[in-house]
């Protein structure tokens, strides 16, 4: 915790001279999603005939803002349009069970919205995709 508020600290130095804003996400765990890479990775991966595992670790931060739902109407009628602000790391290489190279990616949203996703299947499934 010391030497990670030191980081903090010199990197919010260094940023805010170049004049720009630092704000640190603290992440609190949450579920993992395993899935394959899609896109340009998962074509040259496909051709070699060995898919990309990833993991997408679905997190808590209060940095996040909240979820937010406005009234929507479209073809099937009226619903709602949700915001679902978060964010996202860029990827990171790992290794997994079997030793084998994998990409790893962590998600933060709110613990409200996580919160509304663990306790409700069809909300949880938006998170995700």
């Amino acid at each position: 915790p010391e030497n990670r508020r030191k980081y903090e600290e010199e990197i919010s130095k260094m940023e805010n001279e170049r004049g720009n804003d630092v704000q640190f996400v603290h992440l609190e765990p949450g579920f993992v999603v395993k899935t394959t890479l899609a896109g340009k990775e998962a074509a040259a991966a496909a051709a070699a005939a060995t898919p990309v595992k990833c993991f997408v670790n679905i997190c808590k931060s209060s940095e996040v803002a909240e979820a937010q739902a406005r009234a929507a109407s479209g073809q099937g009628g009226p619903g709602q349009q949700w915001s679902l602000p978060h964010s996202m790391n860029p990827e990171r290489e790992d290794l997994d069970k079997a030793g084998k190279k994998c990409l790893v990616f962590d998600c933060a949203f709110h613990p409200t919205t996580y919160a509304r996703g663990e306790a409700d299947g069809r909300f949880r499934d938006m998170l995700i995709q």
